[in-house]
């Protein structure tokens, strides 16, 4: 669902995706480098997403209990509704330096781990990182990857290290990778 809704998103903006577009024409760039505001990404793509629930992975421990069945992205006053409103009602990552190439990584599950660390926030990953999923993890040690073509990937724990070295590496004229880690 993300990744159809990221590349519907940039079919109607000439190619770019939210974090490409600044705020006074409506979008999220300038907000890139605040870590505590990684869910507003998510949000520029509500139209094109059904519900926040798509954002939610039932597998993710930091999503508090039923939180997932009551998030919304407009708030009706008097409900039992929780406003899209953080970054903990978010289980994936983004690449905002992803374009439209299937060598690319857009996203993935959030759990991940550089060099055995496990990290959050604006990450500009270096030529020796070894990234993978953590252990346990949302898919015991494995996860999910949006790749730059809209495909998803499955990825197993012994071969996070390949796909995500792949994935975040620069690519002729290409940017290097910036991780966006909620």
């Amino acid at each position: 669902m993300i990744s159809i809704a990221a590349w519907n998103f940039a079919a109607d903006n000439m190619g770019k995706f939210p974090w490409q577009i600044p705020i006074e024409d409506g979008e999220s760039m300038e907000e890139i480098s605040d870590n505590t505001r990684i869910w507003r990404h998510f949000l520029i793509l509500s139209n094109e997403l059904t519900s926040p629930k798509t954002l939610t992975c039932p597998n993710d421990p930091r999503i508090l209990p039923n939180i997932a069945d009551r998030l919304t992205f407009s708030v009706i006053a008097g409900s039992n509704e929780v406003s899209f409103s953080h970054n903990d009602h978010v289980s994936y990552f983004l690449n905002a330096a992803a374009i439209e190439d299937p060598q690319f990584i857009l996203g993935g599950d959030r759990n991940l781990t550089r060099n055995g660390t496990p990290i959050t926030g604006h990450i500009r990953p270096g030529t020796n990182d070894v990234f993978s999923f953590t252990s346990p993890g949302h898919h015991q040690g494995g996860g999910n990857l949006l790749s730059g073509d809209g495909s998803i990937i499955q990825v197993s724990q012994t071969h996070a290290a390949a796909d995500f070295s792949k994935g975040f590496a620069a690519h002729g004229t290409n940017p290097p990778a910036l991780l966006l880690i909620p």
